[in-house]
């Protein structure tokens, strides 16, 4: 997942399936990778985990549910969601 941080001085968040993620303002402005299979975030090649997809519960990696999901967004623009597909042996 990679996204715009739009503000440094508010916390943003991403609401999946009304799962609340909070990106804190110590993050600050700019283009946000999430690399949620690793549990690692990162701006401009700088670690910034500590602050991201943080709950009530500490770190939570992002998940979609099959089908449909209802996804929105505060001080954040440009969200892309790239899958990563895998094909399971059986």
């Amino acid at each position: 997942i990679t996204f715009n941080k739009t503000t440094s001085t508010e916390d943003s968040h991403i609401y999946i399936n009304g799962q609340q993620f909070q990106i804190a303002k110590e993050a600050g402005e700019g283009m946000i990778t999430l690399d949620c299979e690793n549990g690692i975030a990162y701006k401009n090649g700088v670690n910034v985990t500590k602050y991201c997809l943080l709950n009530s519960d500490g770190y939570q990696p992002l998940v979609l549910n099959p089908g449909r999901n209802q996804i929105s967004y505060t001080y954040i623009d440009q969200l892309k969601i790239k899958p990563k597909w895998r094909t399971l042996a059986v």
